[in-house]
């Protein structure tokens, strides 16, 4: 044995045997990590896609931020049960699962790069890369893409799941680490806010506002804000039902609904939505522990939002989301589609087009629903007055603004925030 080997806190040979069986069986490059970030071993035909981005980076003035990706990506692995999916500066998809030694995160294996579009879609949408002048430049990069496999995003899932089956074996722990962390993590979350519910010494109301934050963190499809919310949401609950089984399912029923109504609101598919629900109810009434109920809800959350903002087999994935974003950062203002076509890289027509096939709505139609679910949210708060809202949201005036709202949710928003105001859930359930 080498002093290397003897230093390394995970053995070699075995990750190397792992990256090795990696990509024979998938055709993927995998490569071996250590704690750093730095690459130790990579197996499989020469594709380095770090390799393109720092040409890019060198010829655009910029330095790369390979490394720093694939280090946050490791610690969001570890973080997030030991599978991690994600994308590099040049948006090619990698996917990350750490090697556990001593209960710390070791090393990583990472698999990639990825195309989740074809190649020539990412050369016309790269600003940096329609900046480049230098032709044999361009050619090498143009080959180098070319070298990167196309996987379909179904299979990116089932790759994601065999790396981490492959990391493990490197690992001194089993699966059951990712779980124990994430059931840990979660319990410290609701512990600290229960906490300070107890130091706080007065009994606080219901936090609609958070759950009103949750829903609309899972209408655009953001788990983890989502999941962040959800514990806030039950720690309240814990703290002021006594952690008492009967009092918990209540709670817990109503918050289901909540859920379920939020993934809808999404645009997920309103049948599938509504039979899964009653799948829950039942189970529900097999937990009786608040650690289990948690445990189970957060599980729940998270099919709920997966099922939402769903174009992972659309062609334009990449544009579609940096579309979704720049819309949701811009929507107050008057937003046109060419502003948003211009900012992801592609011709008004063909953006408009693709959009509408994609998304099963125009451009004009998503606008509208993200100022409409933006405005639900600000009727409900009794912050602002009608006309206050139609002009946060983007509307140019109190006329359009009504019109739209009805047209999405059957009211006026006058008679929404009137039937939707929540009455005191405390005292609802005799809890006050």
């Amino acid at each position: 044995m080498t002093n290397e080997q003897q230093r390394m806190p995970f053995a070699m040979d075995t990750a190397r045997e792992m990256a090795d069986a990696f990509s024979v069986s998938t055709g993927v490059c995998c490569s071996v990590y250590d704690a750093q970030g730095t690459a130790l071993y990579t197996s499989g035909e020469a594709q380095n896609g770090c390799a393109i981005c720092r040409s890019i980076a060198q010829a655009c003035g910029e330095r790369s931020t390979c490394e720093k990706t694939h280090r946050e990506a490791m610690t969001m692995s570890a973080r997030f049960g030991g599978r991690y999916i994600y994308f590099c500066p040049l948006q090619m998809m990698f996917t990350a699962s750490p090697i556990i030694s001593g209960g710390k995160t070791a090393g990583a294996l990472i698999a990639g790069p990825m195309l989740a579009s074809e190649a020539d879609e990412l050369l016309e949408c790269d600003g940096r890369i329609r900046r480049i002048s230098d032709a044999a430049l361009l050619d090498r990069i143009r080959s180098a893409l070319a070298a990167v496999p196309f996987i379909e995003p179904g299979r990116v899932n089932g790759l994601s799941r065999q790396l981490f089956s492959n990391a493990v074996l490197i690992s001194d722990e089993s699966r059951s680490y990712f779980i124990a962390q994430r059931k840990n993590q979660q319990q410290d979350a609701i512990g600290k806010l229960i906490d300070q519910l107890k130091s706080d010494g007065t009994l606080t109301p219901y936090p609609i506002h958070t759950e009103q934050a949750m829903i609309r963190a899972i209408t655009q499809g953001d788990a983890p804000e989502a999941a962040r919310l959800l514990n806030e949401i039950l720690g309240h609950i814990f703290f002021f039902t006594g952690a008492s089984p009967h009092k918990v399912h209540a709670r817990i029923t109503e918050l289901l609904v909540v859920l379920s109504r939020a993934a809808i609101l999404g645009d997920a598919n309103a049948d599938d939505i509504l039979d899964t629900t009653e799948q829950y109810m039942k189970e529900l009434r097999r937990l009786y522990q608040p650690e289990d109920v948690a445990q189970w809800l957060a599980q729940v959350l998270n099919h709920f939002t997966s099922l939402v903002f769903d174009v992972a087999g659309t062609k334009h994935r990449n544009a579609i989301y940096r579309a979704v974003d720049y819309m949701r950062r811009h929507y107050a203002k008057p937003l046109t589609l060419g502003e948003v076509a211009d900012a992801v890289g592609y011709s008004h027509a063909y953006f408009s087009n693709f959009f509408k096939e994609e998304m099963h709505c125009s451009f004009r139609t998503y606008l509208n629903r993200l100022r409409i679910e933006e405005s639900q949210r600000l009727l409900l708060s009794g912050e602002y007055s009608i006309a206050q809202i139609c002009e946060i949201v983007g509307f140019s005036d109190q006329s359009a603004f009504g019109k739209t709202f009805k047209q999405i949710t059957g009211v006026t928003p006058g008679q929404y925030r009137k039937s939707n105001r929540r009455i005191d859930v405390e005292r609802e359930h005799g809890l006050r």
